[in-house]
């Protein structure tokens, strides 16, 4: 069988701020023809992504700024994250690609089946979700969690993958995270009160690049960021993706 070249960067610590970064960086340098790109990940300390666009009221922020979480704006839309133990994944490919041109789920469905695959061998069963959980879970509230669409995964009860993207002339970006709600201690900067929250991904990053893998027929080989790469990534830190001392500032922008 013939095996698709993708490139990977695999990080298991990463700063949010350079995470984001080096995704927008990869979505506008691709060109048509290139190979796709998986980064993979795990936030290096807990905190709170926000979707583009997103705003937050006052009082989530006065939580958020008492906890000492660092915020980080996505290039990709969506709602707030919590990360703690999560994995999260960025998806960069080139256009055309594959049928992603054909609509907003291709690329989610090609996300979910490598994902679904991986939590599975794991020992945690999932699927889509059902129609009384999508009912349940409406879209009120600021966090990811509030809400979960067809093209997503549930266990357990439980929202366990998130994906969102942005598109531009030559490339599509998803992003997303596996088993988005983070720990406990974590929920009530949300909902407080509330006393749940997601376990923890009970994957490693390897068994997600292996899903990816074996579900796509794909081979991976290592992707060098050169010095121009990392010039313009450290810029986008400093001039986009950087919350300095408040997250304040950064919904401001």
């Amino acid at each position: 069988m013939k095996h698709e070249i993708w490139r990977l960067l695999f990080a298991e610590s990463q700063d949010g701020s350079e995470a984001m970064a080096l995704d927008d960086h990869l979505l506008h340098a691709i060109r048509p023809g290139e190979e796709p790109i998986l980064h993979i990940w795990r936030w290096d300390r807990p905190a709170i992504s926000i979707g583009y666009g997103q705003s937050l009221d006052s009082a989530l922020l006065n939580r958020i700024e008492a906890a000492g979480l660092p915020v980080v704006r996505r290039p990709t839309g969506g709602k707030a994250v919590l990360h703690g133990t999560d994995i999260s994944y960025a998806c960069v490919v080139p256009r055309p690609y594959r049928d992603w041109d054909e609509g907003s789920g291709p690329p989610y469905e090609f996300v979910a089946r490598a994902v679904a695959s991986a939590l599975r061998r794991s020992g945690l069963p999932c699927g889509p979700p059902s129609e009384s959980m999508r009912a349940e879970l409406s879209g009120n509230g600021v966090s990811c969690g509030a809400e979960i669409y067809p093209h997503e995964l549930a266990a357990a009860g439980g929202k366990v993958l998130g994906s969102a993207q942005k598109r531009v002339r030559t490339g599509i970006l998803v992003q997303g995270t596996i088993s988005p709600l983070g720990p406990a201690e974590l929920a009530s900067l949300f909902d407080p009160g509330s006393a749940t929250a997601g376990a923890p991904s009970p994957l490693n990053l390897q068994q997600v690049v292996d899903a990816f893998r074996r579900e796509h027929s794909i081979r991976f080989e290592p992707l060098a960021l050169g010095r121009g790469a990392t010039r313009s990534i450290a810029k986008l830190v400093v001039e986009r993706y950087r919350s300095g001392d408040s997250p304040r500032q950064l919904l401001k922008e």
